[in-house]
């Protein structure tokens, strides 16, 4: 719990440490999951607009959802930071990877790493990966209902949104319809990607992270 409360409150490096070191006597899928979000987390202390304006439903296996949604300011990504954030992605890629291939029904994994693949710039890959893997699971007769469902079906939104042009529209509807949620964190993120795929700046929404109760008391 001490890692997960240390991404929390943004120490993104000291909650890494903490998960390696738990992977020395436990290797679970939630673990890597939860390593590889200290990873996009790191990474996206290097503010890119051109993929970083989304709210990305980022899930660690607390029951809780993160996303870095605070405006840097930056019309760009530093040039010189480019290399340091793709090395924290790519990171972040592998530990996803590596908990889907433990277990492959692990559906938070799976909605994570389309969120690097977004975050990466590749949004074709991620589109495609979202369709073999989450569309199965949220759609259709047999679908998954709930909060985690629904965080991926707004990963899916957001690769419309990233790839533009008559995909604009999927995720407007995505977006639009999720706003409605009953679940507190799928309605803010669905609205507010709404308000910025509609061309409100960040800096005209606000965001709020759901702590779990336990960090709440702390």
């Amino acid at each position: 719990e001490s890692s997960n409360y240390l991404l929390v409150i943004g120490q993104y490096s000291l909650a890494t440490s903490g998960f390696e070191y738990i992977l020395q006597y436990y290797q679970g899928a939630e673990i890597y999951n939860n390593l590889g979000i200290a990873c996009v987390l790191s990474a996206q202390e290097f503010w890119n607009p051109k993929t970083d304006n989304f709210i990305y439903p980022l899930e660690a296996d607390w029951y809780t959802k993160l996303s870095r949604s605070v405006s840097r300011g930056q019309e760009q990504l530093d040039p010189g930071m480019e290399p340091l954030r793709g090395a924290f992605l790519d990171k972040a890629e592998h530990y996803f990877r590596t908990a889907i291939r433990l277990n492959g029904k692990y559906l938070t994994a799976h909605t994570n790493l389309v969120c690097v693949l977004n975050l990466k710039g590749d949004a074709v890959a991620a589109l495609k990966y979202a369709e073999l893997k989450l569309l199965k699971q949220i759609s259709g007769r047999k679908k998954r209902k709930g909060q985690e469902a629904e965080m991926a079906e707004i990963a899916l939104g957001i690769c419309y949104a990233l790839l533009g042009g008559p995909n604009k529209l999927q995720a407007e509807g995505i977006f639009q319809r999720l706003s409605g949620s009953s679940y507190r964190a799928s309605a803010l993120y669905a609205q507010q990607n709404l308000q910025y795929l509609r061309g409100a700046s960040r800096t005209d929404t606000q965001t709020e992270i759901a702590l779990p109760d336990a960090f709440r008391k702390a």
